[in-house]
């Protein structure tokens, strides 16, 4: 297939899920559901079925190899097995592609190689990033995905925790799709529904029973496609499935720092319900440094995030997300952890000498972080 100016790119989806979601018998039916046709699949394996497009199994198991090879550096494992495939769906004259990625790995590298990479970017056109989740199995994973591992006294997290990789997968997406929804009962698809919601409110819920579903991802563009190329009431999850009073999401603001014994001791207290936790926190023993609170069911990491600019006041924004919270108890506990009146009228430079049990962070890592001039800016 020719591409230039009478010639669209190639539209690719690229589909995620963690290990164990469904991801590959959601690719199996969406191959059945669109045979024959014109589709190329970077796949882990394709059903044995002689109207099967053709398969580029093989890349996958090669993108798998290579990534044990280079110790998880997707870029290293993926770049040219993937950017091989794909231009060789072009040349097998096919329309589009569905790219699966591995499921340890979080939703964006696959898309982003295909965007950055010279030799697929102007041929190919990510069109969704699509996750997809077992409604079935969401809340466990997210509830015992990890354990927090404890080290020389201080916090530190397991890498590879299925909790923070779920989050982050479907917090990446731009589409979701709910795997095995119709084997769940009422009010637990609801809770899920809910709890999705909350976490990535511009992602459509699709249903993985949908014939029509690969058809609506490719076409489809977040907030830009036409109205008839996007998810059709059939596909989506009813509206009043996504609705539940047991989620719920609490914020904090305040514009005073942390004292780092008390939060240290926050942290070792985790609050009941509460899944998933982001935004970023104000230190007073690190002044200069905004702290990125990133909390995943059990697995719980504050990493710097940028420095405060010197004509700008630090602060705290939080959002934790999850189910039967008691926001009253989270916000009392936060703000007990705040700066006092008198420990805020003291010297900032005193505050550096505050006890903490936080790692202390190398200047010349602290030096590369970006500037913020407001807790507003994006990150």
């Amino acid at each position: 297939m020719a591409m230039g100016a009478a010639n669209p790119r190639v539209p690719v989806v690229v589909v995620s899920g963690v290990p164990g979601a469904g991801k590959s018998s959601v690719l199996e039916r969406l191959v059945v559901a669109n045979r024959p046709s014109r589709v190329g699949w970077v796949v882990q394996h394709l059903p044995a079925d002689p109207e099967a497009p053709r398969s580029h199994v093989g890349a996958w198991q090669r993108l798998r190899a290579r990534l044990e090879e280079s110790d998880g550096c997707l870029h290293c494992a993926l770049r040219e097995d993937l950017v091989a495939e794909a231009l060789a769906t072009v040349q097998d004259g096919l329309d589009a592609l569905v790219v699966e990625q591995p499921g340890v790995l979080p939703t964006n590298p696959a898309a982003q190689t295909i965007h950055e990479d010279a030799r697929t970017s102007t041929a190919f056109d990510v069109t969704a990033r699509v996750t997809v989740v077992d409604a079935g199995s969401l809340l466990e994973d997210l509830q015992d995905g990890g354990e927090v591992l404890a080290l020389d006294g201080q916090l530190a997290v397991p890498d590879d925790a299925l909790a923070e990789l779920a989050v982050h997968q479907v917090e990446q997406a731009d589409a979701l799709v709910l795997a095995e929804a119709d084997a769940c009962d009422g009010e637990e698809l609801a809770v899920v529904s809910a709890l999705l919601r909350r976490l990535n409110p511009s992602a459509p819920l699709l249903r993985d029973t949908a014939p029509e579903l690969l058809r609506k991802l490719l076409r489809w563009r977040p907030g830009l496609a036409p109205d008839d190329a996007q998810p059709s009431h059939s596909s989506t999850v009813a509206e009043a499935s996504m609705s539940s009073t047991r989620v719920s999401s609490v914020t904090f603001q305040a514009d005073r720092p942390f004292h780092p014994e008390r939060f240290v001791d926050l942290l070792r207290e985790p609050f009941e319900g509460v899944l998933r936790g982001r935004g970023l926190v104000w230190l007073a023993s690190r002044p200069e440094v905004a702290l990125r609170w990133d909390h995943a069911g059990p697995v719980l990491s504050i990493e710097p995030d940028s420095l405060w600019s010197p004509t700008s006041a630090g602060g705290q924004q939080l959002e934790l997300v999850g189910l039967d919270l008691d926001a009253r108890s989270i916000r009392t506990a936060l703000r007990d952890a705040l700066l006092t009146d008198d420990e805020l009228a003291a010297d900032p430079e005193r505050w550096r000498e505050l006890h903490q049990g936080l790692p202390s962070w190398q200047a010349d890592a602290l030096s590369d972080l970006p500037i913020r001039h407001s807790l507003q800016e994006p990150t």
